[in-house]
């Protein structure tokens, strides 16, 4: 029987689990990285910087970046394991900066028709 656990379920763990890894990437990959580096038989209290940038390099460890994509997938299907800091992103910063940098329909026509005016 294969005791391995797929990146997705172990996000998705941690995830459940974690606030803090729900609002931030870089502790979900800190959570993460910790439990495979116990699953390889160090301990993580003990290991040094260069021997955990050595199991990096010889990809012993999932990537960061695959960690993180995977956890925003998770939490663009699974509302409740979006964070704290979602409902605030989207309802107060996203309005806030579509209207700062959205342009009408006839200020985009404006510049349009200058820019064809001084490539004539």
């Amino acid at each position: 029987m294969n005791k391995t656990i797929t990146t997705n379920t172990r996000v998705r763990l941690i995830l459940e689990g974690s606030e803090n890894a729900r609002n931030e990437s870089g502790v979900c990959v800190c959570v993460f990285w910790s439990q495979e580096i116990n699953e390889l038989g160090y301990n993580i209290n003990d290991i040094t910087a260069s021997t955990m940038l050595d199991l990096i390099m010889q990809k012993k460890l999932t990537s960061g970046e695959t960690i993180r994509r995977t956890k925003r997938k998770i939490q663009e299907e699974i509302v409740d394991l979006r964070g704290s800091n979602y409902k605030h992103r989207i309802e107060v910063l996203e309005p806030h900066i579509r209207e700062k940098y959205r342009k009408t329909a006839r200020e985009k026509h404006e510049e349009e028709i200058q820019r064809r005016m001084l490539n004539l």
